[in-house]
């Protein structure tokens, strides 16, 4: 089972989290999102919930700003929030095979404008869950955050085939244990 958000965040009731997927293999969920949070909690609090401008205070809050979703940020920047995202391709299952795709590929360049001149993602099954980030800076470097929810047990495994000196723990897959199974990154 694989699910894939665009949309708005400043619509009612959303999240940050554009770009974002969800997914299932054999009964195992390897790539969650945390769901909503009672809102009387938060409001009892003093937090405005429904300011759904781009810096409203609803975004720091964890279940609902882009720290806790399946999505890059870059720079630490909080996504633009007033951009829909549209897909811009869709791979439906069509008279499928193993090997066809199913998913969504979408255009997220509008939310980070501020730090890159292009952002796209393609969410699919091919055989295995894909994601492919097409990420283009402009003039400047960027600090790209590449996050995933889950709820597997998750550890850093040493790959001797990836050389990428001076970048601490780029040499490491990372994987995930779950009921039993075992998934790698």
């Amino acid at each position: 089972y694989l699910g894939v958000k665009g949309g708005l965040a400043m619509s009612s009731h959303s999240h940050l989290d554009q770009g974002s997927f969800y997914f299932e293999s054999d009964g195992v969920t390897w790539a969650t999102d945390l769901g909503m949070q009672d809102y009387n909690s938060l409001e009892s609090k003093g937090v405005d919930l429904w300011d759904m401008t781009q810096d409203s205070e609803r975004w720091t809050v964890f279940r609902i700003g882009p720290f806790s979703h399946n999505i890059v940020t870059v720079n630490g920047h909080t996504p633009k929030v007033n951009h829909p995202v549209a897909f811009t391709r869709t791979w439906a299952p069509d008279n499928r095979t193993r090997h066809d795709r199913v998913g969504a590929e979408m255009d997220l360049t509008e939310l980070y404008a501020e730090d890159l001149d292009s952002c796209k993602r393609a969410v699919y099954l091919y055989g295995d869950l894909e994601i492919v980030d097409l990420i283009q800076a402009g003039d400047s470097a960027c600090t790209v955050r590449w996050a995933m929810c889950t709820e597997a047990k998750v550890s850093l495994q040493p790959d001797p085939d990836i050389d990428l000196p001076g970048y601490p723990f780029a040499d490491h897959r990372i994987k995930l244990e779950a009921d039993g199974r075992k998934r790698t990154l």
